[in-house]
């Protein structure tokens, strides 16, 4: 027979059978000894003796106290941080679609990572692209401007943003220029969930980087 832990969540106190229970040791009938109650809600909470009693007779009736069983720790699901980087020089989109395919991207990867508390959307680009950039910051993208070494700053930016807490950070990257396999290749190292999202016909080693079961396919329209 288990003895029933009881659950120091609540505020408990000792029931009826227990209170019968906490006598002194020579006293306790010897059909106390083989069922022991939990605890009920009230308002007292029983002190280290009472347990040391409890424990003692428990043992005696080859019943096995679980007072200080530690609970299993839950396992956390999913992680709380998204970053995505779309290297939008690399795949850029029609200036009068941008908008709408950029929410369509944000929306696609909210609901597939929901276990997300906090994310930031960044699109790269350079000023030729000013009039689809402005609309795609309509739909909660940061937008990164630079007219010259755009990698670069992609690179430093997402290395930054996924190293302040890389085992609770996923990583999206938007993008078919396999340039960045080493930047996802030491960021998996760190431990952050790198994913890629790409359209088919991407770089085998840029895919490989990431492996495929984390290689999100773009729309062959996007």
């Amino acid at each position: 027979m288990r003895l029933i832990p009881p659950d120091f969540r609540e505020t408990p106190e000792i029931s009826a059978p227990f209170e019968h229970l906490i006598r002194k040791k020579g006293g306790v009938e010897n059909e106390s000894k083989t069922a022991i109650s939990r605890w009920e809600k009230g308002l007292v909470t029983p002190d280290a003796k009472s347990l040391a009693v409890i424990y003692s007779v428990a043992k005696e009736g080859r019943i096995e106290p679980l007072f200080f069983k530690e609970k299993e720790a839950k396992t956390k699901e999913g992680r709380s941080n998204l970053f995505v980087s779309w290297d939008y020089q690399n795949i850029p989109i029609s200036a009068y679609e941008a908008g709408e395919k950029a929410k369509l991207i944000r929306d696609e990867l909210i609901k597939r990572f929901s276990s997300v508390s906090h994310s930031v959307f960044k699109v790269f680009a350079s000023s030729m692209y000013a009039f689809a950039t402005k609309e795609i910051s309509k739909h909660s993208w940061r937008l990164q401007e630079f007219n010259y070494d755009i990698d670069e700053e992609l690179d430093s930016q997402s290395w930054s943003d996924c190293n302040q807490a890389p085992k609770d950070t996923i990583f999206v990257l938007i993008t078919r220029d396999g340039d960045y396999v080493e930047l996802i290749e030491e960021l998996r190292r760190k431990g952050v969930r790198v994913y890629l999202m790409a359209p088919e016909g991407s770089g085998k080693q840029l895919v490989e980087a990431v492996g495929r079961k984390r290689w999100i396919l773009l729309p062959k329209n996007m």
